[in-house]
């Protein structure tokens, strides 16, 4: 995702940015950051906005040559025009933020990656934008997890989060992880009603092909009507393991309806 002066649309803004990267260009760098400097919280709306366009410009002018500046000055530059009511522009600033500084191997800079895709989220959902308000929350998550492994803590927890439901997004992904262990218990008991680990109603017989599948949605589901059960431990604890995974699937399920209603 990247800024360029034509995705400006305002022309006083635009001239802002193009005066100061043209600067940048003719080595007065240091001038604009002092600009910059002086007025990021200029009581004057116009500098306050020309300081945000010229935190773009040189956040654009250093993205191939210092990285971590490049994403110190979009970051500021998401925080001007956000002040300012360019709520769009800010969105794609800290989006910006995020993409540069999340490669980077200071945890600092990772985290403040993650606080710039946070705040590009909400940018976009301010905007009515829910698609790329959602592709920001998965970028912030995607960069917690890198900055949990860059500072050696644990991220299984969020890892697994991403399989089963993308974060909390993907009705599509958790209908496969639901139809994975659906599947995978039916087999599982299939092979205990072989072996007479489990019975049905006082038999050891399976009423057909089915019986498998719908234990294993019944008990996945924790609704359990009582008509198959087991008989030996080994089979009790597949099924106490299957009643755990349920209930994590079902909030996982319910996670993204909330998402989805309240639509960030």
């Amino acid at each position: 995702m990247n800024l360029y002066n034509n995705d400006i649309s305002d022309p006083k803004a635009k001239a802002f940015f193009e005066e100061a990267f043209k600067l940048c260009k003719n080595s007065k760098e240091s001038d604009v950051k002092k600009f910059i400097e002086n007025n990021r919280l200029a009581s004057s709306p116009e500098e306050h906005v020309k300081a945000g366009f010229y935190s773009l410009a040189v956040a654009k002018f250093n993205k191939e040559i210092d990285k971590e500046e490049s994403g110190k000055y979009f970051h500021y530059a998401g925080h001007i025009l956000k002040i300012t009511n360019y709520i769009n522009q800010a969105a794609r600033a800290y989006a910006n933020a995020g993409s540069v500084l999340k490669d980077c191997q200071d945890s600092k800079n990772i985290e403040l990656a993650v606080r710039s895709f946070a705040q590009s989220k909400n940018c976009y959902f301010d905007i009515g934008n829910s698609e790329l308000s959602e592709k920001m929350y998965i970028e912030e998550q995607e960069t917690k997890i890198k900055l949990l492994t860059s500072k050696k803590v644990s991220c299984f927890s969020l890892k697994i989060w991403k399989l089963s439901s993308i974060f909390g997004t993907s009705f599509q992904r958790w209908y496969c992880i639901v139809l994975l262990f659906i599947l995978l218990f039916s087999f599982l008991y299939e092979y205990l009603y072989r072996y007479k680990y489990i019975i049905i109603n006082g038999q050891s017989k399976w009423h057909n092909i089915i019986s498998p599948v719908y234990f294993s949605i019944v008990t996945i589901s924790t609704l359990g009507y009582g008509d198959i059960f087991p008989i030996r431990w080994e089979a009790q604890l597949v099924i106490i393991f299957n009643i755990f995974i349920g209930y994590l699937l079902l909030g996982l399920g319910i996670g993204i309806i909330t998402r989805k209603i309240k639509g960030h």
